[in-house]
């Protein structure tokens, strides 16, 4: 678009305008291009840093039972499978989204704020959800 301008302004010179004001709106149309490329970069470069963030967050490893097993068995939390069951203890990071079935407290708090940018951590429940799954019902999830 800057290169066409910059033709169109050298074949369309008007005797009256001057270099300089034939040459206004391509070197604005140039800058504002410059401008947009840096901003460009700079939002994928700080895309590209949150996610590093992000995965710097996500546990390495996971405990589970698998298969009607008794015990816990650690494995890489890339391994997990639906129908996995977990074990999260206190100060852990959840591996992966799960459904909370059986709590060892009296109630547990996670802390989403990394995901949903809320500052409060969030309580959660046991009990079955109806069918119909609402987003707004995410307190048995984690």
């Amino acid at each position: 678009a800057a290169v066409v301008s910059f033709g169109l302004s050298v074949y369309e010179k008007e005797e009256e305008d001057t270099y300089f004001e034939a040459m206004v709106e391509p070197a604005v149309i140039l800058i504002i291009l410059i401008i947009n490329a840096i901003v460009g970069v700079w939002q994928e470069a700080s895309a590209e840093n949150a996610l590093e963030r992000l995965k710097e967050m996500q546990p390495s490893h996971a405990h589970v039972r698998r298969n009607g097993s008794k015990t816990w068995d650690e494995i890489n939390a890339v391994e997990l499978v639906p129908g996995d069951i977990i074990r999260v203890a206190v100060g852990d990071s959840v591996p992966c989204d799960c459904r909370i079935i059986d709590l060892e407290t009296a109630t547990l708090k996670a802390d989403e704020g990394a995901l949903t940018g809320e500052s409060k951590a969030c309580s959660k429940i046991t009990e079955a959800l109806e069918k119909q799954f609402r987003s707004d019902d995410e307190k048995v999830v984690v």
